[in-house]
C-alpha cells in the first residue's frame, strides 16, 4: 500500500513552526524586503549570495532558501503574492510563474525593532493586496537592476547608494520627506515626480555619480500635455516624465533638493522601437538633440551586459543623418556607451577606476 502526501498550496498558510528562530539569514531577507518591496525567490538568493561573496563564503542553497521562505510564510513574516500575469485565463502560465515574496506585518516588526525604522505602524495587509500584476513588474524589473548594478559594482571595486542610502548626504531639507520627491515650480505651479530609484555609484576617493532609474514598461500613454500637469497628480505619461526633469535640470532642482547637479535619468524601456520612440520625444520636449540628461537602455542588454557595461543609448545615437529622423536602423549602427563615461569621458575618476 502506498501513502500519498497532500500538495501544498503556494497561497495558503501552514501551521506555524514554534521554535522559529529569527537567524542573521532571515533578518537579511526581510531587510532586502523591506528595500525592494517584493523580490522573487531567485532575487533574494541572489542578494544572499552577494552578501555570501562579501564575507567569502560559498553560495547558499536554493533549496534551503526555499524552506526558509515557507517557514517565513507560515509564520507570517512574509506574504506570498502572485507574479506578472498577462493571461489570467492560460492556467498553466500561472502556475509556471515564479512566486513573489513580500514584507507582512509581523516581519515588518520584527525590522522596525532591529533596525529602529518606522515601518511597524503601516497597513501591510492592505499594501500588499493593493499590488496587481503591472504593479508586481514594474517592481520586480526595478529590483533585477538595482541588484545586477549592485553585483558589477561590487565586481569593480565600487560602492552602491542605494535610493535613502543617499539621504545623509542630501540637504538637511530633504532628510526629512517619507519620498524623495523631485519639486519643480514653472509660473507659479509646483510639478512634482517621484523616481522609480535614486542611486549613485561612487569610488573611493568619494566621487558620486548620480542617477534617477525609471522602468518604463511601454504600457504608459504616448502623449498627454505638459500643461495638464499638477501636485500631486501621479503620472501616468512618459513625455510629462521627460518634461518634468528636464524642467527641474532646468531650475537646478537637482542641486537644491538632492544635493547633486551632475544627475543623469537611466531609462529601462522595451525594445529598440521604444528607445527610438522616447529619443524623438526628448528632442521635441527639451529642443536639444544632443542632450546627455536622459540614457535608454532595453532589460535584455541589462541582462547580459550588466548596468555598468557599455548597453546605454543617448537620443542622438538614434537619429539618421541620413533621412534626418529617427530610426531603429541609425540606433543599430551607433556604439553604446557605459553610464560611467557618460558624462566626462576619460576624465572621470570612475571610468579610470572601470577601465584600468
Amino acid at each position: 500500500m502506498t501513502s500519498t502526501t497532500k500538495r501544498r498550496r503556494r497561497f495558503t498558510r501552514s501551521r506555524s513552526r514554534r521554535d522559529f528562530v529569527v537567524t542573521d539569514r532571515v533578518l537579511s531577507t526581510l531587510r532586502a524586503l523591506g528595500r525592494f518591496r517584493i523580490l522573487t525567490i531567485d532575487q533574494i538568493i541572489r542578494l544572499l549570495d552577494l552578501e555570501q561573496d562579501m564575507q567569502q563564503m560559498p553560495p547558499v542553497s536554493s533549496q534551503k532558501v526555499s524552506r526558509l521562505l515557507r517557514d517565513l510564510f507560515d509564520t507570517g513574516y512574509v506574504e506570498r503574492l502572485l507574479g506578472p500575469v498577462t493571461n489570467l485565463t492560460d492556467f498553466d502560465a500561472v502556475h509556471r510563474l515564479p512566486t513573489t515574496y513580500a514584507l507582512a506585518k509581523s516581519g515588518a516588526e520584527h525590522v522596525a525593532a532591529t533596525d529602529h525604522i518606522p515601518i511597524a505602524h503601516l497597513d501591510w495587509p492592505r499594501k500588499n493586496r493593493q499590488f496587481h500584476s503591472s504593479n508586481i513588474d514594474h517592481t520586480v524589473g526595478i529590483a533585477d537592476f538595482v541588484i545586477s548594478l549592485l553585483a558589477d559594482c561590487r565586481q569593480c571595486g565600487l560602492d552602491l547608494f542605494d535610493h535613502r542610502d543617499l539621504v545623509p548626504y542630501m540637504p538637511p531639507s530633504a532628510r526629512d520627506k517619507r519620498d524623495l520627491t523631485l519639486s519643480v515650480i514653472v509660473d507659479g505651479v509646483e510639478y512634482t515626480r517621484r523616481p522609480d530609484r535614486i542611486i549613485a555609484v561612487g569610488d573611493s576617493t568619494g566621487t558620486k555619480l548620480p542617477f534617477v532609474l525609471e522602468w518604463h514598461s511601454g504600457e504608459v500613454p504616448a502623449n498627454r500635455a505638459p500643461d495638464a500637469l499638477w501636485r500631486g497628480y501621479r503620472q501616468s505619461n512618459f513625455s510629462d516624465t521627460i518634461w518634468i526633469y528636464w524642467m527641474a535640470r532646468q531650475a537646478d532642482a537637482f542641486k537644491r533638493l538632492w544635493g547633486l547637479s551632475n544627475f543623469r535619468v537611466l531609462t529601462v524601456t522595451a525594445s529598440d522601437k521604444s528607445i527610438v520612440n522616447l529619443s524623438r520625444k526628448v528632442t521635441h520636449i527639451t529642443g536639444r538633440p544632443t542632450t546627455n540628461l536622459f540614457l535608454f537602455t532595453t532589460p535584455s542588454r541589462v541582462l547580459q551586459h550588466g548596468p555598468l557595461g557599455p548597453i546605454w543609448y543617448a537620443p542622438q545615437h538614434a537619429f539618421d543623418n541620413i533621412s534626418l529622423g529617427y530610426s531603429v536602423h541609425a540606433l543599430d549602427a551607433a556604439t553604446p556607451i557605459s553610464i560611467l563615461d557618460s558624462t566626462s569621458g576619460s576624465h572621470n575618476p570612475l571610468f579610470l577606476m572601470k577601465t584600468s
